[in-house]
């Protein structure tokens, strides 16, 4: 049994009518997920949503804002980008502009792409199924110039993305 999470309150429906469920991996999650699978993060070390101080050359994904675009008229349901940050430090420039370019490059091959979480679950799911319908990049990518008190390269660029996902019950 699947449940498709919901980002929206239904036109017409109350909180009392309807069972909301939130997607249980944010959207910073899911495209790392994408990345490392697909051996983006290859000789980088890579997380999501912090950057650790100890790593010289690594890859954040970070959640940032995103838009909401309003109502499908025929269906109520609310259009939702989320927003993501991805940043690179390097110990050369050369170096991380190379990764940066790759990565921003990446996301144009993303369209409904699968990827299937499971761990960090709510009791009683056993998958969650997302799919990136899309990425719109809001932005190039941008050197920050050398990381304070280091002598570490920083590079950054932002995206949007429409996410949908269902979550697969234990029978």
């Amino acid at each position: 049994k699947c449940i498709t999470t919901l980002n929206h309150l239904p036109r017409g429906m109350s909180v009392d009518e309807t069972v909301l469920t939130i997607a249980p991996h944010s959207p910073a999650d899911v495209l790392y997920q994408y990345l490392d699978e697909n051996g983006y993060f290859t000789d980088w070390a890579a997380t999501v949503n912090f950057l650790r101080d100890e790593l010289d050359t690594s890859i954040t994904v970070y959640d940032t804002t995103g838009i909401t675009d309003g109502r499908i008229h025929m269906t109520g349901e609310v259009v939702e980008h989320a927003g993501f940050q991805i940043a690179v430090r390097s110990t050369t420039h050369a170096s991380g502009w190379r990764k940066a370019k790759a990565l921003y490059l990446a996301l144009d091959s993303i369209n409904n792409t699968a990827i299937v979480l499971d761990t960090n679950l709510p009791v009683g799911i056993l998958h969650a199924n997302y799919v990136i319908n899309s990425i719109k990049k809001t932005s190039n990518v941008l050197a920050l110039g050398v990381e304070r008190g280091t002598r570490r390269f920083l590079f950054t660029f932002n995206a949007l993305m429409t996410l949908s996902v269902e979550l697969e019950q234990e029978p």
